[in-house]
C-alpha cells in the first residue's frame, strides 16, 4: 500500500479508538509505538494479517517541518 494519509482517512470506528478525523491522535499512536495494521480480506473479514507499526530510525521524515 502506498500514499498519503489525511485526516479524512481517519474514520470514527470504535475498534480503532480514534475519533473521526483524529489525525493528531493517529500521529501520536504512530510515534509512541501503539499503532498497528490489520489487513482485512474477504476470506478473513476479521483480519488476516496484523502487525505493529514502528518507526524506522534510519528513514525518519518529519513532515511537520515542511508545513512551516
Amino acid at each position: 500500500m502506498e500514499g498519503d494519509i489525511t485526516p479524512a482517512d481517519i474514520l470514527g470506528l470504535g475498534t480503532q479508538q480514534l475519533p473521526a478525523g483524529g489525525f493528531e491522535q493517529f500521529l501520536r499512536a504512530l510515534r509512541n509505538g501503539t499503532a498497528y495494521a490489520n489487513v482485512h480480506t474477504q476470506a478473513s473479514p476479521g483480519g488476516e494479517i496484523r502487525g505493529q507499526i514502528r518507526e524506522d530510525e534510519g528513514r525518519r521524515h518529519d513532515h511537520d517541518d515542511h508545513n512551516h
